[in-house]
């Protein structure tokens, strides 16, 4: 679909950010492809999809952002949408993520949609960060939380959809 002559399609950035092997490219592969990666991706990956929602049509352009870009420069985190991801079987990648938090407020300037995301509830036995502790973390940086798993598939339509119909609303757009 392509917008109206004239008319300036509306766009927004998403970014995935987390510590290595916390499932950023596995999250994204299930939503858009139905499948977790078999490695781990050393680089950026990116997607776009169109969605319409009544009259109004935005165009999303998802962006993992691995490990080694840790240091992300403002132009990185110019978005809409920031998605921060630990393993929820890995205490320091949730303590990490206070650092992500306070790296994209100090150098975004835009209000985002930001959601806290646990991945791999599916392994509960090896659990390090418990859900309630998820939840208080969101709830303390006032962002939206879910836990997810990329390999079963469990919640991550959710997320994706929650993300999606926000934007309709709230988002800044480029």
């Amino acid at each position: 679909m392509f917008a109206k002559k004239g008319s300036q399609q509306k766009s927004i950035i998403c970014i995935s950010v987390g510590d290595a092997n916390v499932g950023k490219s596995s999250i994204f592969a299930r939503q858009f492809y139905g499948e977790v990666p078999q490695q781990n991706s050393l680089y950026v990956d990116y997607s776009t999809i169109l969605v319409r929602k009544g009259n109004e049509e935005i165009q999303f352009k998802f962006w993992v952002i691995n490990h080694l870009h840790k240091h992300l420069t403002s132009q990185y985190y110019r978005t809409s949408i920031l998605i921060m991801i630990y393993d929820i079987t890995s205490r320091d990648s949730f303590t990490h993520i206070q650092y992500y938090y306070e790296d994209y407020v100090k150098k975004c300037n835009i209000k985002s949609i930001i959601a806290l995301v646990g991945n791999k509830k599916d392994l509960n036995e090896f659990r390090q960060v418990s859900f309630q502790e998820g939840q208080d973390l969101a709830k303390s940086l006032g962002v939206d939380f879910f836990e997810v798993s990329a390999f079963t598939g469990d919640k991550v339509k959710d997320l994706y959809d929650f993300l999606i119909n926000q934007s309709f609303d709230t988002a800044n757009f480029e």
